[in-house]
C-alpha cells in the first residue's frame, strides 16, 4: 500500500479532477485504488462521483471497519471512495487506511494551511497539480517545498492546460508527469484519460521502489 498526497497550491487548479482521473486510470490498470477526500471545509469528491456524503472519515475514525465506510461509484468503476469529515478525525482515518490493499490517493485541501499539509505526514510521496498561470505556478512551487519538508517528496507535477494559454512557464527543475487538458467531462474524456494514464504508470512504478523526488 502506497499513499499519494495529491496537492495544489490554489483552489481550482484541477486537483480533484486529477485525483479522480488518476484513480480511474489505476483501476483500469488492474489496481485497487482508494480516494480519500481530505478537505474538511470544501469537500467535493462525493459530488463529483455521485456518492452519499456519509459514512466517511468521521465513521472510520470512530472505529467502524474500513470496509463498511468505503463507497463505490458507477461514475468511477473499481475505485473506493472515502468521503470527507471533520478535520480532527483526519489523522485517525489516514492511519486506518493503511490496511487498504492498493494505492491510496488523498485529495488534499488547497494551499499550505494546517489542513492542507496534514496528509503529507501520512503520505509516501506527493503529486502537485498546477495550471499554467504565473500565480498558480508560484503556489505550486511553494507546495512542493512544504510537501518535501513534511515527508511527502514530490514525485512530479501535473500541469493543467487552460483554454486560454497562461503566460507562466514551469521551473526547469520540475518533473512534469503530464499536461492535462481542460475538458467538459473529465471522468470520460479520452484526452484526459491518456494524460493521466501516463501519470498512473509513474505511480505504479513508484510502488515497486522508493519514489524519486523531482
Amino acid at each position: 500500500m502506497t499513499v499519494f498526497a495529491i496537492a495544489g497550491g490554489k483552489g481550482g487548479c484541477g486537483k480533484t479532477t486529477t485525483t479522480l482521473g488518476l484513480a480511474g486510470a489505476l483501476a483500469r490498470e488492474g489496481e485497487n485504488p482508494l480516494v480519500v477526500d481530505a478537505d474538511p471545509d470544501m469537500p467535493d469528491v462525493h459530488h463529483r462521483v455521485s456518492v452519499a456524503r456519509t459514512p466517511g472519515i468521521d465513521a472510520l475514525a470512530s472505529g467502524r471497519p474500513l470496509s463498511d465506510v468505503v463507497q463505490s461509484s458507477t461514475d468511477l468503476p473499481g475505485v473506493g471512495i472515502l468521503t470527507a469529515g471533520r478535520r480532527g478525525h483526519l489523522d485517525a482515518a489516514l492511519r486506518a487506511v493503511e490496511q487498504w490493499e492498493g494505492p491510496v490517493l488523498v485529495d488534499c485541501a488547497a494551499g499550505t494551511s494546517p489542513d492542507a499539509v496534514r496528509p503529507f505526514r501520512h503520505a509516501d510521496c506527493s503529486v502537485v497539480v498546477s495550471t499554467d498561470s504565473p500565480d498558480c505556478l508560484a503556489d505550486a512551487e511553494t507546495t512542493r517545498g512544504v510537501a518535501r519538508r513534511f515527508g511527502a517528496p514530490p514525485a512530479g507535477v501535473v500541469l493543467r492546460e487552460r483554454d486560454t494559454r497562461g503566460t507562466g512557464t514551469e521551473p526547469p527543475h520540475w518533473q512534469v508527469l503530464a499536461r492535462s487538458p481542460t475538458v467538459d467531462r473529465p471522468l470520460s474524456d479520452p484526452r484526459l484519460r491518456e494524460a493521466l494514464t501516463a501519470v498512473a504508470n509513474t505511480v505504479r512504478a513508484s510502488k515497486r521502489s522508493k519514489p524519486t523526488p523531482d
